[in-house]
């Protein structure tokens, strides 16, 4: 018994060293063996801007590899990233700041990546508090007298995918604010109210826009009421807009925004208060 219990001890004694022996060897001929190498690492950067190209930071960023989360934080964001790795990089809204696109111009929040060197990705963000509606590209464009929103609409004119009465409302928001000396009248005064809305669905929300003509008051603010409804006219879901500094019998355009991500029938919009000049 004792003989077998001392081979039995000596077997052990003897599978310890030469497990430390063989580690010892691998560990002098292969000295980056179980690290992962300088040359394998990458960035990945996440920044976050307004449409108009002003950094915002704060916005919430998470980035996986697969179904496991590898990195949580706030933008600015800075990952540790390994290359030919595949990894999806999402951000998310926060109080008056919407998602709008990425600075290739998608609007997926998230934004799948392959990294084989360092890579900046910038999400832009609309600040719907300030009705800001003009789209913004990472890439530098020449100064114009012209906002990119006129531009645009002058293109959908010419497409005949704008009708003339919208234009000129269009024209005439550049009286308003000074660029144009000359007035633009328009063919008929509108009535009071919204013309023009449409909803749109976006990865977890919903957009109405659309544009408002004033009555006789002006008013400071008018803040919207944001309705989504099934086919029975019950509402599923409401969100909030916002409209500043209306004159009398001024038209502008707006947009409204719920958090919604299933189906609904329809959507309208209310005025939900008013605070006058």
């Amino acid at each position: 018994m004792h003989v077998r219990r001392i081979a039995g001890i000596v077997v052990q004694t003897y599978k310890i060293i030469c497990n430390i022996l063989c580690f010892s060897i691998i560990a002098i001929l292969y000295p980056a063996y179980g690290e992962q190498s300088d040359s394998d690492n990458t960035t990945i950067a996440v920044e976050s801007q307004r449409l108009d190209k002003k950094t915002i930071d704060g916005m919430w960023v998470e980035i996986k590899s697969g179904e496991s989360t590898t990195y949580t934080g706030f933008t600015p964001a800075s990952y540790n990233a390994t290359k030919g790795v595949a990894y999806t990089v999402h951000v998310s809204d926060y109080e008056n700041y919407i998602f709008e696109h990425w600075g290739d111009g998608d609007k997926n929040y998230f934004k799948a990546v392959n990294p084989s060197d360092n890579v900046t990705l910038v999400a832009y963000f609309y600040d719907k508090s300030a009705n800001l509606t003009q789209d913004t590209h990472e890439n530098p464009v020449k100064q114009s007298i012209f906002p990119d929103w006129v531009k645009n609409a002058a293109r959908q004119w010419i497409e005949d995918k704008m009708s003339d009465s919208d234009f000129l409302a269009a024209l005439q928001q550049l009286v308003d604010q000074k660029i144009l000396s000359a007035p633009i009248v328009n063919e008929q005064p509108r009535a009071e109210g919204f013309g023009n809305t449409q909803c749109n669905r976006g990865f977890n929300h919903v957009e109405m826009i659309g544009r408002y003509t004033n009555g006789d008051t002006p008013y400071q603010i008018i803040s919207l009421r944001l309705l989504l409804l099934d086919d029975k006219g019950e509402i599923l879901a409401t969100g909030s807009g916002m409209i500043s500094n209306v004159g009398p019998h001024e038209t502008k355009y707006f947009n409204a925004i719920a958090r919604y991500h299933s189906d609904f029938t329809s959507c309208e919009i209310q005025v939900e208060s008013k605070i006058a000049k």
